[in-house]
């Protein structure tokens, strides 16, 4: 069946067209143009794309202890998955999920059994014994278990590799967001998910970490805390993308602090907020490829209000068009999300209508708005 959108102005990831007129049919736009008479209000972008979030990391570790409270935890991460399509997000990737759980949500959304965003998990992240994140990991160690690891995921069904290569920003060590998978266990994880059609996600806070990473030739480095402009070059030579995620450090100060204001792990993110912001937007103005993340599901960090990373990259330097570019047209690249991303023909008809224009103000993606997944409008509770 085919159906007519107008509106005031829509931004398509790419370009601007002023009283538009989009055509859609089942599902995917076949018209759209601009300078169009007698429109509708309305200002549009497309669906935003979050690439790292965690849809099942409740704050009770003791949840999967028996299956009543696994249950629990599959149809509360379903839960969240359905929060952020409502909040205006119509894909996201999963890095790490406790027994890979997040896959089945995965698998019944794409079965349209439930209504969600398109989701791309890691299934289990792969971690060291122990290390950063082995809640939601299957811990090896080594490069025999690693390589092992890495196929056990894809077996299971993973879109792609997550790895843990640091700490936190607050792990002990001799660096801030020390090392923990070697160069060599990186290498082989890399190699063995490439020759299996997956990319690779590294979880990176650390310059040593970092280094690591992108001499294995992952795909993407998630975070970036203490980047350097040695690494941004080759990034820049070897195409990986950046996500900053600068949401997670944001709530753990903003909300972290007001709960426990002695808190360490809170007023060390504190410390590194500025840094890190400045150190992504220089990354990104030399020509690093930037795409949105949030890490919802962390501390602290909810999953209705992730389009506030939109808001936290502006203040950082990034353009209102830079910003909503990054939440599409460019997580859709890193996504191989081939029908996602930009307003154009050809593509499935994902976007969020506003009423005031958020490349204007960025502050209005927080506000009132409709969220339309293949052209249907997503209701509310």
């Amino acid at each position: 069946m085919n159906k007519v959108y107008t509106g005031q102005k829509i931004f398509t990831g790419k370009s601007i067209l002023n009283n538009f007129r989009m055509e859609v049919e089942d599902g995917f736009i076949t018209s759209l143009i601009g300078d169009q008479n007698d429109v509708d209000s309305g200002y549009v972008i497309p669906g935003i794309i979050d690439s790292h979030c965690h849809l099942m990391l409740p704050e009770d570790k003791h949840v999967y202890d028996n299956h009543r409270g696994q249950s629990q935890a599959v149809l509360s991460g379903y839960g969240h998955a359905f929060e952020m399509l409502k909040g205006g997000v119509v894909a996201c990737r999963d890095l790490g999920s406790k027994y890979g759980y997040v896959l089945g949500i995965k698998d019944i959304i794409d079965q349209k059994v439930l209504i969600g965003p398109k989701i791309i998990s890691a299934g289990q992240s792969i971690s060291v014994t122990g290390g950063h994140g082995f809640e939601m990991s299957l811990e090896c160690d080594g490069k025999d278990e690693i390589s092992k690891g890495v196929k056990i995921v894809i077996k299971e069904g993973a879109d792609l590799v997550k790895l843990m290569a640091s700490g936190g920003v607050n792990s002990p060590g001799e660096e801030p967001g020390p090392p923990e998978l070697t160069l060599e266990e990186l290498k082989i994880a890399t190699d063995t998910a490439h020759a299996f059609g997956r990319k690779v996600s590294v979880h990176a806070h650390g310059y040593t970490a970092m280094k690591r990473a992108i001499e294995a030739g992952v795909d993407s480095i998630e975070h970036g805390v203490y980047l350097e402009e040695d690494l941004m070059n080759q990034m820049i030579e070897k195409d990986i993308y950046l996500v900053p995620t600068f949401s997670a450090p944001y709530y753990a100060v903003k909300e972290g602090l007001k709960r426990d204001p002695n808190h360490s792990d809170h007023n060390e993110s504190k410390l590194v907020l500025e840094r890190h912001r400045k150190a992504v937007l220089k990354a990104y103005r030399k020509g690093v490829k930037v795409a949105f993340g949030t890490d919802a599901g962390t501390p602290f960090n909810p999953y209705d209000d992730v389009l506030y990373e939109l808001v936290l990259m502006v203040e950082a330097g990034f353009t209102e068009a830079e910003a909503i570019t990054c939440g599409t047209v460019n997580s859709a690249d890193l996504l191989d999300l081939k029908h996602m991303g930009e307003l154009k023909v050809g593509k499935e008809a994902n976007f969020i209508v506003l009423e005031n224009d958020p490349l204007e103000d960025i502050r209005v993606v927080m506000t009132s708005k409709k969220i339309y997944l293949k052209g249907e409008l997503i209701e509310g509770d």
